[in-house]
């Protein structure tokens, strides 16, 4: 019988620890409901934080992971409502040249 799986997590990666894994295997250690990107995350530097209610799961760079503790550490609201973990993402458009005739 397995260990029951713990319903949110934190490890900290010191390096990147990428293994090479088969297409069902996933990272020892891990959860078992990630998928591939996530195992990705799950291999990269920082901080690695996991909610398995959600089955959500982020990796925080050493700054990311410091600005975090200062914001828990400064306030309390955090113990009663939860905090959310998110990721700024910036999206660049660039124009698609036209095709002209091919001669």
């Amino acid at each position: 019988m397995s260990e029951p799986e713990n319903i949110w997590g934190l490890k900290l990666n010191p390096s990147p620890g990428y293994e090479r894994l088969k297409r069902d295997q996933r990272p020892q250690g891990s959860p078992e409901w990630l998928n591939p990107h996530q195992v990705s995350l799950w291999q990269e530097q920082g901080l690695v934080v996991w909610n398995s209610t959600e089955k959500r799961l982020e990796s925080l760079s050493g700054h990311e992971a410091l600005e975090l503790l200062e914001k828990l550490a400064s306030q309390d609201s955090w113990k009663a409502e939860g905090i959310s973990i998110t990721r700024q993402v910036h999206r660049i458009q660039l124009p698609v040249p036209s095709r002209g005739r091919r001669k």
